[in-house]
């Protein structure tokens, strides 16, 4: 099962994560069942097309992922996906931090600590002080 990591800092967005996919794992291949699950939850109901689901896909070399909004069940398949590495909360200033406008807390804008098949990951490296 794929770990969840919080963040050490900043207030968690409810049911926002992002997915990290394992080396050699495409993220635009995967985001279609990640989406099918999530159409076929209880929970979708609660939301309209545009709050939930999978919001973005982040296809950028070697880094491969997709970040939305999902229900427990739709959480729990994801992390079980063997295709998964790892999960993330969503929390606020998080995008802001994926897109790279907090670089000094970077060494070139990546972390410099990964997870199993992870690639460098664009959170703080305090995300991902996990053992």
């Amino acid at each position: 099962m794929a770990p969840l990591i919080a963040p050490s800092e900043g207030d968690i967005i409810p049911d926002a994560y992002f997915v990290v996919f394992k080396s050699g794992t495409k993220a635009k291949e995967q985001s279609s069942w990640v989406q099918s699950l999530h159409r076929q939850s209880a929970w979708a109901s609660s939301f309209d097309e545009e709050e939930a689901g999978v919001r973005h896909v982040y296809d950028m070399g070697l880094f491969q992922g997709l970040a939305g909004r999902f229900g427990p069940e739709v959480l729990e398949e994801i992390r079980l996906h063997p295709d998964v590495s790892s999960l993330f909360f969503s929390s606020a200033g998080s995008k802001k931090l994926l897109l790279g406008s907090s670089l000094p807390r970077f060494r070139h804008g990546r972390a410099q600590h990964t997870h199993g098949d992870a690639h460098p990951l664009f959170f703080p490296c305090s995300m991902l002080s996990h053992s």
